[in-house]
This record gives structure tokens, C-alpha cells and sequence, in this order.
């Protein structure tokens, strides 16, 4: 019975993931952001290159390689065949969950505009992130690592899920309450030492000075509308009791991490920026985890508030929906 739902909810989700894939890579949706640094490291790059001679991460590159010289495809074809093949990936994870469309909805809404749609790299990492976990949770160790492996021949930041994957599976085996406190305590701790621990660095390795520097003049917003209603949807989850497994808590963990790292590292916003993009996906699954009961309508209508709140803003900053 299970099998055969997932079957009929992947019916309906492949043939929107190759929709949406194609309308990425053609920018059917609008320019959107960088479209032409992704374009031009594509075009520019020459048979003779080596790895070394751009600043995108090898996987990404041995793909833009055998896209172009092997297929000899087009950059829109490429584009959408990353695009279409991260969502298929979480897809068919989201079809495994007790509310599929909505978990697959929500996800949509939320991270396809700026993952999918504009900074690819980011996307496949994450499908790659999210299949790890799901291996590490069938104690599959080996796939598991090769996966993160992946992850981050896609993306560098997706390492931290290397660590942040097994060590909250550890921490979930206490109660939350402690869990979250140990975390807030860390968060203040950490926040203090963060920009000395990263000067001191700096002077060693000039590479983690401008890896800082990455995203000079963005700034963090602990207060902005997504981060409020991420914590009232992560404290609405937590009071529903729809937390029942080792593994849901873990996601929680990895989840309420991505918040404290957001708000640990607001003076260092490109590790604020970096730890909080690979952990708050693990909200996902918990967003409309559970049956619609009265103690749950908070939790489902937090979840459906956040998805919209987070197409609005990318409808709003132009990451979709503008000039193409």
C-alpha cells in the first residue's frame, strides 16, 4: 500500500520536476541571479583547462566538462539536467514522507528559486546532502560518506553535513529541552569567538581571509520575517508531538542548528550564510510531518505561512520572476 502511494505521488512529481528543471535552465521564470557567472564559466572554458583555473569546485567543473566536450551540449540542456535531476532526487526522498505534495510543495516554494532555478551548485550538494542522510539512517556509513563526498565536489560548504549529520543523530538520543539548551549555550559562547578565532586563521592562510571577505556588504537579518517564522515553526513542530522518531529529532537538531548558526555567526555573515543553507533543509521533512490534528493546525499553518513568505521574497528580490 505504501509502494504503491509512493508510485502514484512520483506519477505526479517527475513530470514536475522535468517541467521545472526545463524552465531553469531556458529561465522561464526570469534571468533570475547568477545566470551569466554560471554562463560564462560554461563558454570560457577550454578543453586544455585545468581544475585549478576557476573557483567553482571540481565536481561541478568535471561535469561542465563532459557536458560540453563529451555531450556537447548546450548550457540551457546542461542547466536544466542539474536542475531536473536535484529535484528529482529530493522527490522521490519527499515521496517516502507521511505528506508528500505538501513536504514537495513547501520545498518548491521555499528553496527551488534560489537552489534550483539559481544557484545550481547549491542544489545538487543538497540532493546529494539529503541522500547521505537518508543512507546514514539505514547505517549505510560508506555510502554515506561517499555521498558527502559528492556533496562537496558540488559545493564546499556541503562538508559541514559531514560532521553536523552524525553529531546530531548523537545529540537526539537526549531531551530536546537539554538539546536546545546545550545549542543556545553554544550559540553565545561561539558568537563571542567567532571573528578571533577566523582573524587568527586569517593570518596563516590568506585563502580563509577571502573566504570571509566572500560576501562583503551582506548583511544578516536574525530578525527577518523567514527567520521568525522558521522559529515559531520549529517551536509549533516540537509542541504537536509529531517528533517520533530518532530520526525526525535529529532533523530537528540539524534544523534549530541552522537558526543558532545564523544567529552565532551574524558577525561572519559568510559562515552564517553557508551553515544555515545546509542545515535548515532538514526542515523539510518535519514541516507537515503528522496528521492534521488540532494540536498540529499551528505547525501546518506556520509551514504553508513560511512557503509563502519565502516565494514572496524571491517573486519580491528578483531572484524570480524578473526581466529574461
Amino acid at each position: 500500500m505504501i509502494l504503491r502511494r509512493q508510485t502514484v505521488v512520483l506519477l505526479l512529481l517527475v513530470p514536475l520536476a522535468i517541467f521545472l528543471g526545463i524552465a531553469a535552465g531556458y529561465r522561464e521564470f526570469g534571468e533570475g541571479r547568477d545566470y551569466f557567472a554560471y554562463i560564462m564559466v560554461y563558454e570560457d572554458i577550454r578543453l586544455t583547462d585545468t581544475l585549478d583555473v576557476v573557483r567553482f569546485e571540481p565536481g561541478y567543473m568535471l561535469s561542465v566538462w563532459g557536458s560540453k566536450f563529451i555531450l556537447g551540449l548546450q548550457f540551457e540542456v546542461f542547466f536544466s539536467l542539474l536542475s531536473m535531476g536535484a529535484l528529482l532526487v529530493k522527490f522521490v526522498l519527499f515521496s517516502r514522507h507521511q505528506r508528500p505534495i505538501f513536504t514537495s510543495v513547501f520545498y518548491l516554494c521555499s528553496w527551488y528559486p534560489l537552489h534550483e532555478y539559481t544557484q545550481i551548485r547549491t542544489a545538487v550538494a543538497l540532493a546529494f546532502g539529503l541522500l547521505a542522510a537518508d543512507f546514514f539512517f539505514r547505517r549505510k556509513y560508506i555510502v554515506f560518506s561517499l555521498l558527502i563526498a559528492l556533496a562537496f565536489s558540488f559545493h564546499s560548504s556541503a562538508i559541514i553535513l559531514a560532521a553536523a549529520v552524525p553529531g546530531a543523530y548523537m545529540l537526539s538520543r537526549f531531551p530536546l529541552p537539554l538539546v536546545i539548551a546545550v545549542i543556545a549555550g553554544m550559540t553565545i559562547g561561539v558568537g563571542g569567538m567567532a571573528v578571533a578565532i577566523l582573524s587568527l586563521a586569517g593570518q596563516f592562510n590568506v585563502l580563509i581571509s577571502a573566504y570571509v571577505d566572500n560576501l562583503e556588504g551582506y548583511k544578516v537579518n536574525i530578525w527577518s520575517g523567514a527567520n521568525l517564522l522558521t522559529l515559531g515553526l520549529l517551536a509549533a513542530i516540537n509542541l504537536s508531538g509529531s517528533l517520533k522518531t530518532r530520526q525526525e529529532n535529529t532533523f530537528f537538531i540539524l534544523a534549530v542548528s541552522a537558526l543558532a548558526a545564523a544567529i552565532a555567526f551574524q558577525t561572519v555573515p559568510v559562515l552564517s550564510h553557508r551553515i544555515r543553507e545546509m542545515l535548515l533543509v532538514f526542515l523539510i521533512p518535519l514541516a507537515f510531518n503528522g496528521a492534521l490534528t488540532k494540536r498540529a493546525t499551528l505547525q501546518y499553518a506556520l509551514a504553508t505561512t513560511l512557503a509563502g513568505w519565502n516565494l514572496y521574497s524571491a517573486l519580491s528580490q528578483g531572484i524570480i520572476g524578473g526581466a529574461s
